[in-house]
């Protein structure tokens, strides 16, 4: 904000953190079919197919409110339908074992009969004075269509999490490659 503060205002400020063994905060692990970090540029950093914006990325944030009492009130059986995946191992459950609008169904986005991925973190947040706790996601695209893709699906086909969460923000955001933001202050991007 030193830099920022006279063009901007702080309109929230949440403090995530990292829940055990990367976890969400509805204790699933986080992040099973992002990529890899090794193999995250393909997906994440914008290629040629876009040459003003080469080697930019596409980020998107989201904060997600959860009643956790209605939550913590499934047995874990269901949360695992919900989720499409078994709580403990990891494991994804056979899709005649999950619900038909479980997270790992709805958010998923085809393209051409081909399944597309993006870099995606999700970050818990919780204030035990308010009671307010949730979920602060992140996703980088080198295509914004696709995470608009999953977003669009997730809404759609009534993603499970939906059930017991409220959507409270959304923002996308444009990483500018190091090229483009030295063009940006040289006053020469058009």
């Amino acid at each position: 904000m030193k830099f920022l503060k006279e063009y901007t205002e702080v309109l929230d400020s949440t403090q995530g953190f990292r829940y055990f063994e990367g976890r969400a905060i509805i204790g699933f692990i986080d992040g099973t079919e992002a990529p890899a970090m090794e193999d995250a540029a393909p997906y994440a950093i914008i290629g040629d197919e876009d040459p003003d914006y080469i080697n930019g990325s596409y980020a998107f944030a989201q904060k997600w409110r959860h009643d956790m009492d209605f939550w913590n009130k499934m047995k874990t059986e269901h949360q695992e339908k919900a989720v499409g995946r078994e709580k403990f191992t990891d494991l994804e459950l056979e899709d005649e074992d999950k619900y038909q609008n479980a997270h790992n169904v709805a958010s998923q986005y085809d393209e051409n009969g081909e399944e597309q991925k993006i870099i995606r973190m999700n970050v818990p947040y919780s204030d035990p004075a308010t009671g307010v706790t949730g979920t602060y996601f992140m996703g980088y695209s080198r295509y914004w269509h696709v995470t608009k893709g999953m977003l669009i699906n997730m809404l759609d086909q009534s993603d499970y999490l939906l059930t017991f969460s409220d959507i409270l923000t959304g923002q996308l955001f444009f990483i500018p490659s190091r090229e483009t933001l030295e063009q940006i202050a040289d006053g020469e991007f058009n």
